[in-house]
């Protein structure tokens, strides 16, 4: 059995859930995904997508509370995976204080899942934290740092799989290589139907993502003024191209309407909040028609670029 507890925000647990997909149907393992509602994606998996099913493994995708496993083990815990390294007694009752005002209760099979990891040694356990330290960041694009950190990945979880014991990984990053792009992931109907309706018209239409928010690398390397060069050389190009804009920043939508009028297509956003329960079907939305684009001018060190062109199995490049 693995557990994963998929970590960050929507493209970075979906890449960690294909990791864990191709893994389980490798080595014919049982897979329970802990999906936590926290503030970086505050949406229940099923509200997305639905669970998916395997003839070589038993997939499980179960909503957990904020803070499960990590601040919920017992301070007896045979290994300790919380960021901080380490957990007083003090801060324990705090935290289970903190829980119950909140009503973060625990039903049964979160206990049974939490007593199980709670028995777990060191060598049945990888952090986030362990594999963010052997995750680099270099000036290249996602692929090309997947594709040299998954063998450093590989290399630690690998030999963890031939007892094929059980394993807790927590992740926000994809582990495995890239094999089927993403099929496992199907969005419920009323989400299909939001996808279909907007991308009805879609002819010569080029997807762009402009991330802005908390990523800084982005709105330094991948600025709005790089993308509106983008569009006035695909127009040179070809003067019947539309320009599909997904992106977390309203003022950078409205800026690039106003330039270019009706040449710009856009989703309504609820909201750009990831607390929210509709910001993030907004997303999936624009992901999934992003992904029905001709190709795709994303944001430095994006993987929410790069994961809709692999959905469309599209090229994505860069704006920089």
């Amino acid at each position: 059995m693995i557990y994963l507890k998929p970590m960050g925000g929507l493209c970075n647990r979906m890449r960690s859930i294909d990791s864990l997909i191709s893994i389980c149907k490798q080595q014919q393992l049982d897979a329970t995904v802990l999906w936590v509602k926290d503030f970086s994606l505050n949406c229940s998996f099923n509200d997305l997508f639905e669970t998916p099913s395997f003839n070589e493994f038993n997939l499980r995708i179960i909503d957990c509370p904020e803070g499960y496993p990590e601040q919920f083990l017992d301070s007896s815990a045979s290994v300790n995976l919380n960021e901080d390294g380490m957990v007083t007694v003090q801060k324990k009752t705090l935290r289970k204080i903190k829980h119950l005002l909140k009503g973060n209760f625990l039903n049964g099979e979160q206990k049974r899942i939490l007593s199980e990891i709670n028995k777990l040694g060191k060598k049945s356990i990888i952090t986030n934290d362990l594999l963010t330290d052997i995750y680099i960041l270099e000036d290249i694009t996602v692929k090309e740092m997947d594709a040299n950190f998954i063998p450093k990945a590989k290399a630690i979880y690998g030999p963890m799989l031939f007892d094929k014991n059980t394993i807790y990984i927590s992740s926000c990053y994809r582990i495995y290589p890239l094999e089927n792009p993403y099929t496992s992931f199907t969005p419920i109907e009323s989400v299909r139907n939001k996808i279909d309706a907007a991308t009805t018209d879609f002819q010569d239409v080029i997807g762009l993502h402009i991330r802005r928010s908390d990523h800084e690398t982005s709105k330094a390397i991948s600025t709005t003024e790089r993308f509106a060069e983008i569009i006035d050389t695909e127009l040179v190009n070809n003067p019947n191209n539309k320009f599909f804009i997904s992106t977390d920043d309203e003022i950078t939508k409205i800026k690039l309407v106003e330039s270019y009028g009706d040449k710009v297509l856009s989703n309504e956003v609820s909201s750009y909040d990831r607390n929210s329960s509709e910001a993030i079907v907004d997303a999936v939305v624009d992901l999934f028609c992003l992904s029905r684009t001709n190709k795709i001018y994303g944001s430095h060190h994006s993987t929410f670029s790069q994961t809709a062109a692999d959905l469309g199995g599209i090229q994505e490049i860069t704006a920089r």
